[in-house]
């Protein structure tokens, strides 16, 4: 199970339980970027690595029949998000508790 919070209102020092562990980002242009947490700085950027990008693109970019639109992966090493783009980030559900029980505490 996963659980997801909003980026830009979760304080910064509470994310370093996240570091290491894989997480999902949606961008705000549809893209999703799953891998595992490197770092991230105070804009939110965030750098992963063994990454999978998933985004849809429309059917006559590939010559295929069928859907209108199909997902389309990429294989990345490593990538940069830009924090601008993010619109959501998704963790195991037991790290998110971990993390909210850590802002409790402060």
């Amino acid at each position: 199970r996963t659980a997801s919070c909003n980026v830009a209102s979760f304080p910064l020092p509470n994310m370093n339980s996240v570091i290491g562990q894989q997480i999902s980002c949606t961008l705000n242009d549809g893209r999703i970027i799953t891998g595992k947490l490197v770092c991230l700085d105070r804009l939110r950027n965030l750098v992963l690595t063994n990454v999978v990008e998933e985004r849809f693109v429309q059917q006559s970019d590939y010559a295929r029949e069928g859907d209108a639109r199909i997902k389309v992966r990429r294989r990345l090493s490593q990538a940069m998000v830009p924090g601008s783009r993010l619109e959501k980030v998704e963790v195991e559900k037991d790290i998110f508790d971990e993390m909210k029980s850590d802002q409790n505490s402060t």
